[in-house]
């Protein structure tokens, strides 16, 4: 087709003296001829292909909260193929996103949430019998409140905590496996794991890591966002269960042959999870503002004159993890360090074991009779094992 400016100056060089009726025929029938020309030309450019509207919304539902116009460009650039189109929409955000994330990078993120997820508390199975444990732990932090109490923020949260803890190892050093601390260069290519109502070969997930999640929530939600800290805790239900237990933890004795439980127990301000029950299904992730993880040890009594359930650890567990978030905690017995520690005249002790017991409930029919805010944690424990633990160790 002859391009416009070359028509016009064909026009003007062939022009001659003509009659009206003969320049008017001459000048429709090249009028026609373009517009005719024109108007196909731009049908077959302009028509982007049928993208079904099914297509459009198994694209939404694997991947919340992106645009239908996102969506159908998506499909048309993999010729309808939606595990591409998946892939395509995660090479597009992280182009525009990285963009976005680096120019926000600078403003400062004293808003959040703390995510801790329990894939195994160590008590899925009967007492005396680890289940092995496997938790994971992270702060993640933005701008502003608002945004930190958005379902979309929850939902990063959450996902980052689950693929971190899902792909953590045990730390082991010098035989004992406690808490595990991780660096943002040790974690950010960690692959997000398939959620689990969908975990099919079109997963949201394909592809993706915590960094370019993180990257792509920032671009949809306009703020700075961060992962300020974040830990695992595995113990393996193989190992040796002695071995596990923290430098200020009394060792077990040669001549007790009584198993060691490892279990965790957890706490988050702000949150509204419920209190598990035994047999249930625990909850896996849970978040809030103020959030406490301890890992337990305790030893069955080999004579034992009460039977202690796996009901009664999860209780006394919480409580302790609720101590936590509501006094400044560091460690749970003395260490060296806490002992060289000089505290100010009235200031309570950093040491879980000496705090005044706040959020153990006392209780004469397990022999926990003592006066709340006076007696000491490590006290309050020793009653329990003397009552309901029956002379077991913790």
């Amino acid at each position: 087709m002859v391009p416009l400016r070359q028509v016009y100056a064909a026009t003007a060089r062939s022009a001659r003296p003509l009659s009206s009726t003969s320049t008017l025929a001459s000048t429709s029938s090249l009028l026609r001829a373009f517009s005719t020309s024109s108007t196909a030309f731009t049908l077959e450019e302009s028509t982007p292909p049928k993208v079904p509207i099914a297509l459009i919304s198994e694209i939404r539902s694997l991947r919340p909260g992106t645009p239908l116009s996102l969506a159908r460009s998506a499909l048309t650039a993999s010729a309808l193929d939606v595990p591409k189109a998946l892939e395509w929409i995660v090479e597009q955000t992280n182009l525009k996103g990285g963009a976005k994330a680096e120019k926000l990078s600078s403003r400062s993120t004293p808003q959040g949430l703390v995510g801790i997820v329990q894939y195994h508390t160590g008590l899925e199975k009967s007492l005396g019998k680890t289940g092995g444990v496997r938790v994971g732990m992270v702060e993640i932090n933005c701008e502003t409140d608002f945004v930190a109490r958005t379902d979309e923020f929850k939902e990063l949260v959450r996902r980052v905590v689950e693929s971190l803890g899902f792909f953590a190892e045990a730390a082991e050093k010098e035989g004992k496996v406690g808490f595990r601390e991780w660096a943002w260069e040790e974690v950010k290519e960690v692959p997000l794991i398939p959620e689990f109502e969908a975990q099919t070969a079109s997963s949201s997930s394909a592809g993706e890591t915590i960094s370019s999640l993180i990257t792509s929530t920032v671009s949809r939600l306009g703020e700075n966002i961060t992962l300020s800290r974040c830990a695992t805790l595995v113990v393996d239900p193989t190992g040796t269960l002695s071995a596990c237990c923290s430098a200020a933890t009394p060792s077990t004795s040669s001549a007790s042959k009584s198993p060691s439980v490892y279990f965790t127990s957890s706490y988050l301000h702000g949150s509204n999870d419920a209190t598990p029950t035994s047999g249930s299904a625990p909850t896996l992730f849970k978040s809030g503002t103020l959030a406490s993880l301890l890992l337990h040890r305790f030893e069955p009594s080999t004579t034992p004159t009460v039977k202690v359930s796996n009901q009664d650890l999860l209780k006394l567990g919480r409580q302790l993890a609720r101590q936590v978030v509501a006094m400044p905690t560091s460690s749970a017995q003395p260490t060296a360090a806490s002992a060289a520690q000089t505290l100010a005249e009235g200031e309570p002790s950093q040491v879980l074991y000496e705090q005044p017991s706040l959020t153990i409930v006392p209780n004469a029919q397990e022999g926990l009779n003592f006066v709340p805010g006076e007696a000491k944690v490590g006290e309050v424990l020793e009653l329990w094992k003397g009552g309901k633990g029956s002379g077991s160790r913790w």
